[in-house]
């Protein structure tokens, strides 16, 4: 607890590249970790900032919370280029039962898969990340309470975590059936 892990270059390695498991108040700052099985990682482990790092061509994922490592930051990483084919999750950013987390203003590009993925992870703030050229830019599963705002190239979330246009594609289809109801009733009478 309460570490400074920075400026370190941790490049091609089997496994994580920096990982913390029952860490907390930790400082992960300014380190590189490409070319890895993960980028950096935390389990288990509060209260930690990780910012301003990099961990691209990850084959599994450039920066992970996993396990109840809750009321973290992660801000102004880069985490592009993560995945590779049948690895599994190939995300920029992945959080799995993780809650309470600020993930602001990263940058997560052209990732085999997902930009930003969340698993049964609650009550997260996504905010002013950029998720160009992903598969999927933010996916969710078995979560709540999410926040979603000024993801750029990432509609998803936007508008207190309604998808935008949903209620109108809802409508629509609703209006469809019901002049398909009344069309055939007007060629009976």
């Amino acid at each position: 607890n309460y570490n400074i892990i920075s400026g370190n270059i941790a490049n091609n390695n089997s496994g994580a590249a920096i990982f913390l498991y029952r860490s907390d108040y930790n400082d992960i700052s300014g380190n590189t970790a490409n070319n890895n099985l993960a980028g950096i990682g935390l389990s288990r482990s509060h209260h930690n900032d990780i910012s301003g790092n990099t961990a691209n061509n990850n084959s599994w994922a450039g920066i992970y919370l996993i396990y109840s490592s809750d009321n973290n930051i992660v801000s102004g990483n880069i985490a592009n280029n993560n995945g590779e084919a049948g690895a599994g999750a190939g995300a920029g950013i992945y959080l799995y039962q993780s809650d309470y987390n600020d993930i602001t203003e990263n940058t997560a590009n052209f990732n085999i898969e997902i930009g930003i993925y969340l698993e049964r992870s609650d009550n997260n703030n996504v905010s002013e990340n950029n998720l160009q050229g992903n598969y999927k830019c933010i996916v969710e599963v078995d979560c709540r309470g999410n926040k979603f705002k000024d993801n750029e190239y990432c509609t998803y979330g936007e508008g207190d975590g309604i998808i935008l246009g949903y209620n109108l594609f809802i409508l629509l289809g609703v209006l469809s059936v019901l002049a398909i109801f009344i069309s055939k009733n007007l060629k009976k009478s």
